[in-house]
């Protein structure tokens, strides 16, 4: 590792230089935190949700906004444990 000798550096090259390390800084968090994010099929934990008027209709956590019917079957004072498709566990 090269030592730098910081007292030797102008204003101006040690603002730079801690630009430079700030933005390397950045860019190391954000690849750590792509690394140890959750992967998508890890979001749903496997639960699936189903419109009890067309079971044709599923909906997957994790995977999209919440569809309409799940928001209605909601506004209507529903629980989602209602719509989960224990079936498919």
């Amino acid at each position: 590792m090269n030592r730098l000798n910081l007292q030797k550096l102008s204003d101006k090259e040690l603002s730079e230089l801690m630009q430079n390390i700030d933005a390397e800084l950045r860019r190391r968090n954000l690849e750590t935190e792509r690394k140890n994010a959750p992967k998508e099929s890890d979001v749903s934990n496997g639960i699936i949700y189903r419109n009890p008027n067309d079971p044709w209709q599923v909906w997957r956590p994790g995977r999209g906004r919440r569809p309409n019917w799940v928001n209605e079957w909601l506004d209507s004072g529903r629980t989602l444990d209602e719509l989960e498709d224990r079936e498919t566990k």
